[in-house]
């Protein structure tokens, strides 16, 4: 599925896809608990998060759900501080992502779409025992082009990937939240109510 519709991207744009992503979750999960996040934070919080795309490793495929993913987190439709550029280097960026031939997760087993690592001067840390400067996203790239998995999927991993690198764990109790693992029953692919709002209270957002 995933590279037919690569295929088909040629010529698309991004507006085609804004218009593709619902927000499925808003009428149904109002009422869920923030999702749960790190003790700690990026530093230099939500409102100028520069994001880096690894452009020679293949990354440039998955650009148009990277970019979307972007839109989603910071128009959610219940207002927060995020607010997402895109630049040429990583000098200082504060997201880089990747995309990888699975050599990343050996070991780990098969069936892995992506992961985050939070980083504080290139050295991974725990987001509940300090803040970090940056995150790296990986994205695996066979298994997010095989056929078994849909391109919503797709969509709503990087997106869920994203929420990682702002300091939201996972929340596999809440199928409506981008938070929810796919294994878990992730039924969306955008951030939900309770995604928006665990934004807001960890980086003390009024709204």
């Amino acid at each position: 599925m995933i590279k037919r519709f690569i295929k088909r991207m040629i010529g698309w744009t991004t507006v085609l896809l804004l218009g593709a992503t619902v927000n499925v979750s808003a009428a149904t999960n109002v009422y869920y608990p923030p999702t749960p996040t790190y003790t700690y934070q990026l530093n230099g919080g939500m409102g100028n998060i520069t994001v880096y795309l690894d452009y020679a490793s293949g990354v440039g495929a998955w650009e148009p759900y990277i970019t979307q993913a972007a839109h989603d987190w910071m128009y959610t439709g219940w207002g927060n501080p995020i607010y997402i550029t895109f630049v040429s280097s990583n000098s200082a960026s504060q997201i880089d992502v990747h995309a990888d031939d699975g050599s990343h997760w050996e070991g780990i087993g098969g069936g892995v779409f992506a992961s985050t690592t939070l980083r504080k001067n290139g050295n991974e840390v725990d987001g509940d025992v300090e803040n970090w400067n940056y995150a790296d996203i990986y994205l695996n790239d066979p298994v997010l082009r095989s056929d078994d998995v849909s391109n919503f999927n797709c969509q709503g991993t990087i997106t869920h990937e994203f929420g990682h690198a702002f300091g939201l764990k996972h929340y596999n109790t809440n199928p409506t939240s981008i938070m929810c693992q796919i294994g878990a029953g992730r039924t969306v692919n955008v951030p939900a109510y309770c995604d928006n709002c665990a934004i807001n209270n960890k980086y003390n957002y009024g709204g």
